[in-house]
């Protein structure tokens, strides 16, 4: 035995299901949300929020996909119409409740984190996205969905080196993700 820093009922992985079909939905879903089919992603992951509340991991990444779906949504991404503008408001605030749902579920989930760093991101609030981003890596610095994203919102504020390196360091880890490839594409071109 060796002890791992752990208190007393804690254990290593804060949030997992014991549900198979909910975990396989969540990485079908994970799937889709990497090609971008973000309303095939929400598709599935809700189904599996409802069959499985106490399921952390699809709650922030159900969160991250609501917050993306307005770019996707036809007549929305743009538009200055109040109705495009209830629509992305209308997602954002389920997107924040999502991550928050994550981060009340397991304080130890960095994409909940991150999740809840994009919205903030969104609503224009920098500061609060940035600590939110830097949290989430302290729990997990190698977790490709938050280097994505923080690397993402670095661009956006045009750090541009220091979303390179991020890039850089994403696709050591994760060198097939066609998304995380054209985000690095994009960076380069700044």
């Amino acid at each position: 035995r060796v002890p791992l820093g752990l208190k007393q009922g804690e254990t290593l992985i804060g949030s997992r299901t014991t549900d198979t079909e909910s975990y396989q939905n969540h990485l079908r879903a994970k799937a889709l949300f990497r090609a971008r089919a973000i309303n095939e992603a929400i598709n599935v992951w809700e189904p599996v929020v409802a069959r499985d509340p106490g399921y952390a991991p699809a709650w922030s990444l159900l969160a991250t996909a609501y917050a993306l779906a307005p770019t996707y949504a036809p007549g929305v991404r743009n538009s200055p119409t109040p109705e495009a503008r209830n629509v992305v408001q209308s997602y954002l605030e389920k997107a924040e409740a999502a991550a928050r749902k994550a981060i009340q579920l397991d304080s130890r989930n960095a994409n909940a984190y991150a999740s809840l760093a994009y919205t903030q991101y969104l609503r224009l609030k920098w500061a609060d996205a940035e600590d939110l981003y830097r949290q989430a890596l302290m729990l997990d610095p190698n977790d490709p969905d938050v280097l994505n994203g923080y690397s993402v919102f670095l661009g956006a504020g045009d750090h541009t080196k220091d979303a390179l390196r991020i890039r850089e360091q994403l696709r050591a880890l994760e060198p097939f993700v066609p998304t995380y490839s054209i985000f690095t594409a994009d960076a380069m071109q700044r």
